[in-house]
């Protein structure tokens, strides 16, 4: 087992800390915070190959195959995200280990509404008629490009989706009970202020990789012109995790969560690193109207601006 010796810069200070990371997911520890994530990111999953895998209680084991998949055109490409454990003899999703599994979620959730639909004469009926311009879109293993059209009904359509689940919950004259309680379980997921920011984060992220993507793929396109576009998309990224951005994608889910009449949220005391006290409990007994733009929540309550967009950053990412 290779080991790396690293040196992390800590933000409260200068001094160093030298840490192992091992390329072992199992060692890992179970919350990976962003310098972590970013020496993982920049070495990349690295697989155990030829290995005397374990078997486990039912007489399995693992295998050097299982890091492969052969597409239906035949050819095998490699899961480079799969990992396997030696510590643990468990395998483990690169992405999902660093970045927890809320984007697994999400998409988990954007696809059970697709095959919801879809799985339906009737219900595909239905949301043709709320959403008679855009088709919803399955994810595809093999096209990088179904993410952000998946995404995509959901970033501009959000409330006629929403709109058409609640017409087949309400309808238990034409629909069963099985269907109707599916229904109500995904207005549920929609109607909620953390999945309605990650629509609109994943949106433009997808969206400006999917760009990247095709003209990359033009046959005329030169190499000097590709690392141009690609530092492009970097600093865009880099863009898009400054607190404006952040303050824009929460205006903009404002609107979507008073469109779903989504329920006002809870500030607590220890959420917030405010000194006076009196301001502690402004924010502990203040209630935020999602429709209400963050700029007038810091007018109202007289906190500076950078510190309320960056526990709210806290808040729906932790």
């Amino acid at each position: 087992m290779v080991e790396e010796h690293l040196n992390i810069k800590q933000s409260s200070s200068i001094s160093i800390c030298n840490i192992l990371v091992s390329e072992d997911p199992g060692l890992w520890p179970e919350n990976i915070n962003n310098d972590f994530a970013t020496i993982l990111v920049k070495r990349g999953p690295v697989q155990v190959h030829n290995h005397n895998f374990l078997v486990n209680d039912d007489g399995r084991k693992f295998s050097d195959n299982y890091y492969y998949r052969r597409l239906p055109n035949g050819e095998k490409t490699n899961r480079e995200w799969f990992l396997y454990s030696i510590s643990k003899n468990a395998v483990y999703c690169f992405c999902c280990k660093i970045f927890g599994k809320t984007a697994s979620i999400f998409f988990n959730i954007i696809q059970e509404i697709y095959v919801f639909f879809s799985s339906s004469i009737k219900r595909w009926s239905l949301i043709n008629k709320h959403v008679p311009e855009l088709k919803l879109k399955p994810l595809s293993d093999t096209r990088w490009s179904s993410r952000v059209d998946a995404v995509k009904p959901l970033r501009y359509h959000i409330c006629k989706i929403f709109d058409a689940l609640i017409e087949i919950y309400e309808n238990t004259s034409e629909f069963d009970v099985t269907t109707t309680h599916k229904a109500h379980s995904l207005t549920l997921n929609i109607q909620n202020y953390k999945f309605i920011c990650s629509t609109i984060i994943w949106f433009d992220i997808l969206n400006e990789i999917n760009s990247l993507s095709k003209m990359m793929q033009n046959p005329t396109m030169n190499v000097k012109l590709c690392i141009g576009l690609l530092k492009n998309l970097i600093d865009s990224f880099k863009n898009d995790r400054s607190n404006a951005n952040f303050n824009k994608i929460l205006e903009e889910a404002n609107k979507i969560a008073m469109d779903l009449n989504i329920e006002f949220c809870r500030f607590k005391s220890d959420d917030f690193n405010v000194k006076n006290k009196s301001w502690k409990m402004q924010i502990y007994k203040h209630y935020w109207n999602p429709a209400q733009s963050t700029l007038e929540l810091v007018r109202e309550l007289n906190v500076d601006r950078i510190t309320i967009i960056k526990h709210l950053r806290n808040m729906l990412f932790k």
